[in-house]
């Protein structure tokens, strides 16, 4: 099978625009695993890594025809990865079924009562957490880690429930700052959507 290099990126990309299935064949080889690896990285599970990995090429070939041979074909397919990623996200939020199975696939990072807390990507969570104001560390730590409801919380602290919402706002950017760094951004969004 030929591999294709950079400087024949640009007449495949032609070859896909126009319904060439060998075209598409030689950038799904060149392209698959490093996106395959980025979907990894985003959704930490390989079953729905798989999924996004095919939907994400399936859209190659539904759009082909919008593919602009100049640009970067590898940040064009980072770029779907990337929003399928959330869209999945999204969807979990909103979907209580998918968001108690995620929540049970990623327990073990952020359980704050389990004593086997010696995985790294935990101990960077706290970290980032503890970097907060001590206010702000404190309405987060009872809102998203002992699930208190932003009311329950402004009556506790004697504040408001705005103050609370502001609180969270913040901290929510400040940790997303944070957390970028490292590979915690599922175990973030998971803890967000709590």
């Amino acid at each position: 099978m030929a591999v294709i290099g950079n400087e024949d990126e640009k007449e495949w990309i032609v070859r896909l625009q126009q319904g060439e299935s060998h075209a598409f064949e030689l950038l799904y080889q060149r392209y698959s695993r490093p996106i395959l690896y980025k979907l990894l990285r985003l959704v930490h599970s390989e079953q729905l890594a798989e999924e996004l990995h095919q939907e994400v090429f399936l859209k190659v070939w539904e759009r082909r025809l919008q593919l602009d041979p100049e640009k970067s074909f590898g940040g064009f397919l980072i770029r779907i990865a990337h929003n399928l990623a959330m869209d999945f996200y999204r969807k979990a939020a909103s979907d209580e079924k998918l968001r108690e199975q995620l929540l049970r696939a990623a327990a073990v990072f952020y359980d704050p009562q389990d004593e086997a807390k010696t995985d790294p990507r935990h101990e960077q969570l706290m970290s980032a957490i503890a970097k907060l104001p001590p206010q702000r560390q404190k309405v987060f730590t009872l809102c998203k880690l002992e699930g208190q409801s932003y009311q329950h919380i402004a009556r506790l602290l004697g504040v408001s429930v705005g103050t609370i919402k502001d609180h969270m706002a913040k901290a929510s950017r400040f940790l997303k700052q944070e957390l970028t760094k490292t590979d915690l951004r599922l175990l973030l969004i998971l803890i967000m959507f709590l």
